[in-house]
């Protein structure tokens, strides 16, 4: 008996698949059309791959495991690059091509080999079944679950739009005929417009919002061209609109489902009046948004954000400054990353009072990749009305998501944009990568990982650094979509020992970063950076950082001398030319030194 294949065909089960045995033809070794319609017990699993000790795996697609499956053929040439696919259930089949699982969608789904996408691409759908790993192939390959992929780490997903669109636009009828029959039969000539309008509701209720216009629509008039005596097409369309434009949902007030495309003039347009930018921490943390707070791993971005977590809940300036004037809110704080007793201790060191302002989640395990669980916290969030919630860390909760995928990242953060919209703001604790070799102290948004993806999705980037063992955090806002970016700053950690043998810690603002001094940084790193491919002249490190960090040439100057000095860096000289290089690695010969002139 093949174990490991029973094994996994039951586990599939208890997922509520449709499993069922399957041949090395790939034909059912059973009378499966029941299985569409039941699932198998665990006693019938057993005794099939007893029977059949080398029996494939196969999951009954459709309504009854509530799963259809995109199948791309490789030995056709097709690849699943072609396709925009979200992250959902995946497998590498042993042809060397790809099965693609899609939540069942709100209608009946037929089966189709190369006819929606040509060659090479079938659906798997009603009345149809998919091989799934680790069943063999024939080519001695197995079916695998791509990394991260198997139903065992996620769920389905929808339908994506391109998919739902291509499935239903040529196939009305077909699914009408399943969604509407009821009201199809039977319909009196008395009665037809009270039935066109349920169904009209029905239709809007049943599916995507963004399908109504047309796919709705069609829908619509396929089922009045089958009731005995249909409506006048105007007749339909009026009450198409009507109910349209004001059906009401889950009792809901009225609102328009179908719109119109209106364009404006900028006289008009210009006329809008929209509110101030306003603040949950000034500068820092807005009403609603996304916000990053980054930082290489132990330079104390939990500190700042409990501190910030303590202000909001308070309703005291963060860092007892009026710059960061605090707006008094609920706090979430969603901790994956520190021990229990860490946190605890953080936030008593930081001197948190008792409030009912100051919510705390600390999970063992939280995967906010997977939409049921989204759903349930943005349901806890609406249920306590969370004001601010705190997430430590992005890479903690993120479910394996791949951060270099843009369409992942992308997908990952529009499941929490409902809350942009109801007052509710994020603020995601995530890790930056160590600088390389010259890139210096000044965090760059490329350290950020995923970084072009993530910072389009938020409104403010704050990165933080401090040294090992220093009192003192630097905040550098890499972006902030609502009002020019803020100088630098500085946070000085004050600790205190008391007599009972507590210790407080304060964070106090300690200024802002003089910009000369973060310039001469950066050219200090540019030049270390520059000097690392080879000896420049003065004049040639002169014209690259100016040009390509808009630095002048007293920073310069001043960077290069403090170089000198501590000695990460040498020169040769005859007269008042100079020919930099780093000590440790390069020479000079008399010949290499170019007559030029001096700053």
């Amino acid at each position: 008996m093949n174990k490991t294949n029973l094994d996994e065909a039951i586990k599939l089960s208890e997922l509520n698949w449709s499993i069922i045995p399957i041949g090395n033809n790939k034909k059912p070794l059973v009378k499966w059309k029941e299985f569409q319609e039941r699932l198998a017990t665990k006693e019938e699993i057993t005794s099939w791959f007893k029977r059949w000790p080398n029996a494939n795996i196969a999951v009954v697609t459709g309504k009854i495991s509530n799963v259809i499956v995109f199948d791309i053929d490789a030995k056709h040439g097709r690849e699943i690059r072609e396709f925009q696919i979200p992250p959902t259930i995946i497998s590498k089949t042993g042809g060397g091509g790809n099965h693609i699982f899609f939540k069942y969608p709100d209608r009946h789904v037929p089966n189709s080999n190369g006819t929606l996408f040509g060659e090479g691409i079938d659906i798997k759908g009603d009345d149809g079944y998919a091989i799934v790993p680790y069943s063999s192939h024939k080519s001695g390959n197995f079916y695998e679950w791509v990394e991260m992929c198997s139903p065992f780490d996620i769920e389905p997903i929808d339908v994506p739009n391109w998919l739902y669109n291509k499935l239903f636009e040529n196939n009305n009828s077909d699914s009408k005929t399943k969604l509407w029959e009821k009201e199809t039969s039977d319909v009196l000539e008395g009665t037809r417009n009270q039935t066109a309008a349920s169904v009209a509701g029905k239709i809007i209720n049943t599916i995507r919002e963004e399908n109504i216009p047309i796919i709705g629509w069609n829908m619509f008039k396929d089922w009045n061209k089958n009731i005995p005596s249909p409506l006048p097409e105007k007749e339909l369309r009026s009450t198409w609109e009507s109910i349209g434009k004001y059906h009401t949902t889950n009792g809901e007030e009225s609102k328009p489902l179908l719109e119109k495309i209106n364009i404006t003039s900028w006289k008009q347009f210009s006329k809008k009046d929209f509110s101030e930018v306003s603040w949950r921490i000034q500068n820092l943390i807005p009403m609603e948004g996304f916000v990053i707070l980054s930082a290489i791993s132990g330079e104390k971005k939990t500190w700042v954000s409990l501190e910030m977590a303590k202000c909001i809940a308070e309703g005291i300036n963060f860092l007892g400054t009026e710059l960061f004037k605090t707006e008094q809110g609920k706090i979430l704080y969603i901790d994956q990353e520190n021990p229990e007793r860490d946190i605890v201790r953080r936030g008593k060191q930081l001197g948190f009072k008792e409030n009912e302002n100051f919510y705390i989640y600390r999970p063992n395990s939280l995967n906010l990749n997977d939409e049921k669980i989204v759903k349930e916290l943005l349901s806890k969030i609406k249920e306590n009305n969370i004001n601010v919630v705190f997430i430590d860390t992005f890479r903690a909760v993120a479910g394996g998501l791949k951060e270099d995928k843009a369409e992942d990242v992308r997908m990952f953060f529009n499941r929490f944009k409902i809350l942009k919209d109801s007052g509710v703001v994020i603020v995601w604790l995530d890790h930056r990568r160590k600088p390389a070799n010259f890139e210096g102290k000044v965090p760059k948004k490329e350290q950020l990982l995923g970084s072009q993806d993530k910072t389009a999705s938020v409104e403010i980037l704050l990165q933080l650094s401090s040294e090992s063992g220093s009192n003192e955090i630097r905040v550098f806002q890499a972006k902030n979509r609502l009002d020019r970016e803020i100088n630098a700053f500085k946070i000085a950690m004050v600790d205190k020992d008391n007599e009972d043998g507590t210790r407080t810690t304060d964070l106090i603002y300690d200024g802002e970063i003089d910009e000369d001094e973060t310039k001469k940084n950066e050219a200090k790193e540019y030049i270390l950076e520059l000097l690392g491919s080879g000896g420049k002249t003065t004049k040639e490190i002169k014209n690259t950082v100016s040009t390509q960090r808009k630095i002048g040439e007293k920073n310069i100057r001043l960077a290069l001398g403090e170089l000198v000095d501590s000695e990460q860096i040498d020169y040769s000289k005859k007269g008042r030319s100079h020919f930099y290089f780093i000590k440790e690695t390069s020479s000079l010969e008399e010949s290499e030194i170019m007559s030029l002139d001096d700053l």
